[in-house]
C-alpha cells in the first residue's frame, strides 16, 4: 500500500491518542509508539521509524499559533489545545460498522465530537 494513504489514517491515531492522554499530553515518541502499535500488523508491517518522522512532522505543523489543533505544554510534550478554532471543529470519523460517538465538552458552547470502535 502507499505510505500517503497510511499518513491519513496516522492523523486520526495521533489525534485520538492526544485525547486519550489529556491535558497533561503526550512526549512525540510515546505518540509514535502507540501509533505504530496500532497499525503495525503482520501483513503490513510499519517501521516505527517512519511512524516517528511523520508523527513529529505532524506535530511541528499542527502546533504553529494560538488556533492550531495541538499546542506544547512543556519540554517535548504536546496535547490537544482546547481553544484553538480548529479544534472546535474537528470531527474524526472511524470509519466501521461499531462506531460510538462521544461528544467532549471544552467550554464557551465549544466541543469536539468523536466517533471511535467500542
Amino acid at each position: 500500500m502507499n505510505s500517503l494513504l497510511f499518513s491519513y489514517m496516522y492523523d486520526k491515531d495521533i489525534l485520538y491518542v492526544l485525547m486519550e492522554a489529556g491535558s497533561a499530553g503526550l512526549p512525540v515518541k510515546k505518540i509514535a509508539r502507540h501509533v505504530h502499535n496500532a497499525k503495525n500488523t503482520l501483513f503490513y508491517p510499519v517501521p516505527f521509524d517512519d511512524v516517528y518522522k511523520y508523527v513529529q512532522k505532524y506535530v511541528q505543523a499542527n502546533v504553529k499559533g494560538s488556533d492550531s489543533i495541538l499546542e506544547k505544554v512543556g519540554k517535548g510534550r504536546y496535547r490537544i489545545n482546547e481553544r484553538g478554532n480548529d479544534t472546535q471543529q474537528l470531527l474524526l470519523d472511524f470509519k466501521d460498522d461499531k462506531l460510538q460517538e462521544q461528544v467532549i465538552p471544552l467550554g464557551n458552547r465549544k466541543q469536539i465530537r468523536l466517533q471511535f470502535e467500542e
